[in-house]
């Protein structure tokens, strides 16, 4: 996947999406992470958190960054 894709369930972020573990930990570091990439020529930083198909337990609410001017950020449900 290319790196303006974040799978939740890839490395390091690992969440399970099994409807037991908690994954809010994991889906927050994804976003987390998703502001702080770019691509190369490109005035804007941001990447898109993907959430393969899956039963994902969050157990607190998930801080979205603002995106303003400083880039974009989108989660998107499995695809």
């Amino acid at each position: 996947m290319n790196s303006l894709f974040l799978n939740v369930q890839d490395q390091p972020f690992n969440a399970k999406g099994n409807g037991i573990d908690d994954d809010t930990q994991a889906i927050q570091a994804a976003i987390d992470n998703a502001k702080s990439l770019s691509v190369p020529g490109a005035t804007n930083a941001g990447a898109i958190v993907l959430l393969p198909p899956g039963e994902y337990l969050i157990n607190k609410p998930l801080i979205l960054p603002a995106s303003g001017n400083n880039g974009y950020i989108a989660v998107l449900p499995g695809l």
